[in-house]
């Protein structure tokens, strides 16, 4: 699948697995995520954390991310996270949005 410049673009979302399946991938691309049930913390040495939140549904079509960033933010940090979103893309073909205007996350450095 091409990226979407927009989530205005997504004509149908499929189905990322069971819970346990996103748990399970996203431990093979970023291994360190503490789960409890359906979300998952990832604190990462650059200095910020991603919450995971998969939907309460037999088979989710979608998987929230949020970062969480202090003082201490820099660009290695930037840098780390946009990597580790660009993981999940080429391993699953996962695109992200961002909640603040539902643009790509994965085009962001290109525009």
């Amino acid at each position: 699948m091409d990226l979407l410049h927009s989530i205005e673009e997504v004509q149908q979302a499929f189905p990322l697995g069971t819970a346990e399946d996103i748990q399970r991938q996203c431990n093979q691309v970023i291994p360190g995520i503490k789960w409890s049930s359906n979300s998952g913390l990832f604190q990462a040495k650059e200095g910020f954390a991603i919450e995971f939140s998969i939907p309460d549904e037999t088979r989710p079509s979608s998987l929230h991310l949020s970062l969480h960033f202090g003082a201490s933010w820099e660009a290695g940090g930037s840098v780390e996270f946009d990597r580790i979103i660009h993981r999940l893309y080429e391993s699953y073909r996962w695109q992200f949005f961002a909640v603040s205007d539902n643009s790509s996350l994965l085009l962001e450095e290109a525009e």
